[in-house]
Parts: structure tokens; C-alpha cells; sequence
């Protein structure tokens, strides 16, 4: 590889190299193919460089090679060149969301970019904000109501799209199904995951929820676990992109925990709903309340088998318009489904009483560190429960949400939207049932105690 390093630039590394060589500090430059999706560059004084996006690290490269006329300039300059996870945005370098950054030990410098980059990138950055003012309105047609109850035919008109379609880190599949594949979790790259990261993950996920499992014993509670399978693991027939099923990591922590009597795998059920689509969402990334539906009724019959037959028993019968999750990654435009949900009507006579007592949040985040608690006198069990989960289980407003399910069926219900479990408050509380729930994206992050 040959590089090439305008006046400006070269003045600069012939600077920086000698502000930094005494010290060793990491340094060098960096460039972007945006359309073969590769970065390439070098590294001064580097062990590795590093891939970074919002703040995690998403891979990383050794810097090799040689370069001549690189090294003439710089002789402690090492080439490098890595292919990109995913295709990114100029903007997210020039919003250095995305990074490359030289390592040496505790020492960490961010690349540069190089000369001829800067302006390149600058460019299509400049396009693609004129790209995004060109549709009025805001990301995800924000300025239309998020739900449209009991739509009218005439309200709404159908738009063909190209199957592949990219919104990074959404795509468009067939049938006018959009598919998360990237973002912060890098999606696509946990379906390829290395077999030693496999048995290495899902050893630590094992010993973490037969942990969970005998301290619940310990304290007389009844535990159920669940981890909900990614919409592109169960819809890999409608989706733009090769998926043969679950990640690795998915299906070696299954098979490990088959016949564990607290285990819950859904993924059968949502394979076998029909039409399959109709488990989840066509521009969102969680389960339809059909698909929140059949999980609750297996998650729930894990606690009491009769509660099966009470979820099975309601009916969907409410119209509703709805926008969701992905649909703000394709511009402005207010991408709608018509979809069937039920509401408390529908959950009688157990949603007579059911009613929100507190609620609260831990921490700064978005929507993790949330908390709900819900009393009804009215409810299918007597017992209480208390689930540790994620937006699945939500604030149990929507049929969507499994705490809506929840809320109906335990006298006393507790929704914590963190994975991790708080065993203080647990034993405070002593509820009959600790239920744990996940989604298959977030499956390389253990939980921490």
C-alpha cells in the first residue's frame, strides 16, 4: 500500500512525531472507502488500533506491513487496513461517533483523518444532510401521531420500496418488513461470532442463571427465565440479509439449559406461529401483541399452568395504526402497520382492579433504571411477581408488553427495566416469582451482580 500525504498533513506529522516521539505516544491517520466499507491508514508507536462506535469497541487490528514512502517520512509508521462491521455514515465521523484509535498500553490517541479524507468525508456529509432536509418532518414522520386508533381505509395509501433497501442499521426486507442489523449491539457480527467467544459467553451465561436459579430456591421463590430471540432469527425468510437462525451464542445457551424446569425458550413458539410474520412488528424491532401473546402464555404457564388458558383466552379486538422503532432510520416519511390489540375490555373481569401504584427510575438512562409497581385485587393468581427485563416487558400500558400481560395476571406485579438482578430488594420483598428476561442482541453483555 502506497500513501500519499498532502503539504499540510505531512507538515503535521513531521510535528507531531516530534512532540511525541520521546514519549512514545501513539499517533498516525486514517481514511474511509465509504463504498467498499474499508478503512485504511497507519499508526505510529501502536500496538493495535481499535474500531470504536458511541463509545464501545467493536474490533480491532494490528498494524503490518511496510511502505516505503510511508516510512521514509515516518519510519516508525505501520500500515494497516480492516473491513468495517457495517457501512457508516460520513456524519458519524464527522460527529466522531465512529473512531479509530491507536493503542499502546494505557496510552490512546484518535486518528486523524488524512487530508484528502477530510474533505471527502466533509462533502458527503454536507449531501447527506441535504438528503435528510429534503422530506420535511421529523426523523420517522415524528410530526404524525405515534398510534392511530380504528383507522379508516382512506386514511392510509401503500408505498413499494426495494427489497435491501439501507437505513443504517435498519434494512427493508420483503413483504415491507424492516430488520434491525446493526447499532450498538452490531447485530450481524453476533451471527458470526468465533466459536471460542461462543463457549466462553455462554458458559458465563449458563453459570449466571443456574446461580440466579438455586439462590431463588434458597429463599423459597419460584424463578423463570427467558432470552427473546431476535426478529431476525425468527423472520430470516423475509430478511435482505443471510441468516440460517439463531446467533451461536443463542443456541449453544439453549441447548445448555434444555430441561432446566425454569427455562423458557420461546423460540419454538414464534417459529411456529402462522403466518410467522405476525409475531412481531413489520417496522419495529419487538414482538406484535400476537407474538407478545404466545410468549407470555408459555412464560406464564411456567409459574401456573392454568394462566396458559387465561392469555390464550383474550381476544384481539381493537384496529390500531401504529409507527415503530425502525421506521425513523428511513428519513422523515411516517411509516405505518395495521395491527389487531387487545386493551383492558378484552382482560375482563381480571382488569377490573389492575392499577399502577408507583413508579420511579434509577440512574439516567433512556428507559433502563425504570421501575413499575402494580397491585389488582381482581387478578387471574394470588401470587406476586417481579420481573427483571427490558422494553419487551415495558411499562405494561400496550398488549405488546409483557407487563401489560403481567399486570392482569399477578395480585401484585414489579417491573424493573435492568437486566441485572437486585437481590436486596428481593429479599426485601420475598415475591412468589422472580421472572429474568433478555433479548438476543444484548447477549454478550453478561449482567453484572
Amino acid at each position: 500500500m502506497t500513501t500519499d500525504h498532502p503539504t499540510a498533513e505531512q507538515q503535521a506529522i513531521e510535528q507531531h512525531a516530534s512532540d511525541t516521539q520521546a514519549a512514545d505516544q501513539p499517533y498516525g491517520y486514517f481514511r474511509i472507502d465509504f463504498a467498499q466499507a474499508t478503512a485504511s491508514g497507519w499508526a505510529a508507536h501502536a500496538e493495535y488500533v481499535e474500531l470504536v462506535h458511541d463509545g464501545r469497541t467493536l474490533m480491532t487490528i494490528t498494524p503490518q506491513g511496510t511502505d516505503t514512502t510511508l516510512q521514509r517520512a515516518v519510519p516508525e509508521a505501520v500500515p494497516f487496513e480492516l473491513d468495517l462491521p457495517r457501512r457508516y455514515s460520513a456524519l458519524a465521523f464527522v460527529a466522531e461517533k465512529v473512531r479509530l484509535v491507536a493503542v499502546a498500553g494505557r496510552r490512546r490517541t484518535i486518528l486523524s483523518p488524512t487530508d484528502g479524507f477530510r474533505v471527502v468525508c466533509a462533502d458527503k456529509a454536507r449531501q447527506e444532510l441535504e438528503n435528510k432536509a429534503a422530506a420535511r418532518g421529523g426523523p420517522g414522520g415524528t410530526d404524525y401521531p405515534q398510534r392511530v386508533v380504528h383507522p379508516r381505509p382512506e386514511d392510509f395509501s401503500p408505498v413499494h420500496l426495494p427489497v435491501g433497501y439501507s437505513a443504517d442499521p435498519a434494512v427493508l426486507g420483503h413483504d415491507g418488513v424492516m430488520f434491525l442489523t446493526g447499532g450498538s449491539n452490531s447485530l450481524m457480527e453476533q451471527y458470526r461470532m468465533t466459536r471460542e467467544d461462543v463457549r466462553e459467553l455462554s458458559a458465563q451465561w449458563v453459570e449466571l442463571l443456574r446461580r440466579r436459579a438455586q439462590r431463588c430456591a434458597e429463599l423459597g421463590i419460584t424463578y423463570v427465565q427467558t432470552i427473546l430471540p431476535e426478529k431476525l432469527s425468527i423472520l430470516r425468510d423475509l430478511a435482505p440479509v443471510p441468516v440460517s437462525g439463531p446467533t451461536p451464542l443463542l443456541r449453544e445457551v439453549s441447548a445448555a439449559l434444555r430441561g432446566e424446569p425454569w427455562w423458557v425458550n420461546v423460540r419454538p413458539t414464534l417459529e411456529q406461529m402462522k403466518p410467522k410474520r405476525s409475531g412481531f412488528f413489520a417496522t419495529d424491532t419487538h414482538l406484535s401483541p400476537q407474538g407478545t401473546q404466545k410468549v407470555a402464555a408459555g412464560l406464564f404457564a411456567a409459574v401456573e399452568p392454568r394462566l396458559r388458558g387465561v392469555v390464550e383466552r383474550v381476544p384481539m379486538s381493537t384496529t390500531q395504526a401504529r409507527r415503530g422503532d425502525l421506521s425513523k432510520y428511513f428519513g422523515t416519511l411516517p411509516f405505518y402497520e395495521q395491527v389487531m390489540v387487545a386493551d383492558d375490555r378484552d382482560f375482563q373481569p381480571y382488569a377490573e382492579a389492575a392499577r399502577r401504584t408507583a413508579r420511579g427510575e434509577i440512574g439516567s438512562g433512556r428507559h433502563r433504571g425504570l421501575w413499575f409497581d402494580f397491585r389488582n385485587s381482581t387478578a387471574a393468581s394470588p401470587k406476586s411477581a417481579m420481573a427483571f427485563g427490558s422494553s419487551s416487558f415495558g411499562p405494561g400500558e400496550d398488549s405488546e408488553h409483557l407487563g401489560w400481560w403481567a399486570k392482569h395476571l399477578f395480585a401484585e406485579f414489579r417491573m424493573r427495566w435492568h437486566a441485572e438482578f437486585d437481590w436486596e430488594e428481593i429479599e426485601r420483598v420475598r415475591p412468589d416469582v422472580v421472572i429474568g428476561q433478555t433479548i438476543e442482541r444484548f447477549m454478550p453483555q453478561i449482567p453484572e451482580q
